[in-house]
């Protein structure tokens, strides 16, 4: 339970600047604002792209590797993300 009481925090029994507390939340939020990132991305990827299709070589739409055809990857083998042919 955390009770202010003059710039502190009171956490279980504890006494702890505000300051400190503060920036700890602060650090806690954004490490959740990063772990949804990372998530959403990694949802983003299992969404299929088509290969970005030239004449000598396929090219991944998400991060541009490009490989000599013929390309049986279901997955870019460079950023993951998961492709299909058309």
């Amino acid at each position: 339970m955390r009770v202010k009481k003059k710039g502190m925090y009171k956490i279980g029994g504890h006494w702890y600047s505000g300051k400190h507390v503060e920036e700890a939340m602060n650090v806690s939020s954004n490490i959740k604002d990063l772990e949804w990132q990372v998530a959403i991305s990694a949802l983003e990827k299992q969404i299929p792209k088509k290969w970005i299709d030239t004449k000598s070589y396929l090219t991944c739409p998400v991060c541009e590797s490009f490989y000599d055809m013929p390309v049986v990857e279901k997955y870019c083998p460079n950023c993951g993300q998961r492709l299909k042919e058309d």
